[in-house]
């Protein structure tokens, strides 16, 4: 059986058929297998992230998830973190991946 990938696929952009899934690595031009989330040791975020990847924060000591709703994507701290307590760049704090699940953001 055939697997109809995407025509025109951005980077990073995944796809998946079944219980497969692949992502489009620009720097290749191809399809990649996607066998699992990824995982970042460093005090700055990964700078193509996949949903899912996650991202422990070496300066602040937190975990992060990539969460992407189809609209927007963003780093959300995979447990909860007080409002406030934490300061960086681009990332959503003092949410926790459930909570922005569940209530959108």
């Amino acid at each position: 059986m055939a697997i109809n990938f995407p025509s025109s696929p951005s980077n990073n952009q995944v796809y998946t058929y079944g219980s497969q899934s692949w992502y489009w690595a620009n720097n290749y031009g191809v399809w990649q297998p996607r066998s699992g989330p990824s995982f970042t040791n460093s005090s700055t975020a990964p700078s193509t992230p996949l949903a899912g990847d996650l991202w422990w924060n070496t300066e602040n000591g937190i975990l992060y998830t990539y969460y992407d709703d189809g609209t927007s994507s963003q780093w959300v701290a995979a447990a909860g973190v007080p409002p406030g307590s934490v300061s960086t760049p681009g990332v959503t704090t003092g949410k926790s991946i459930a909570m922005a699940l569940v209530f959108g953001g």
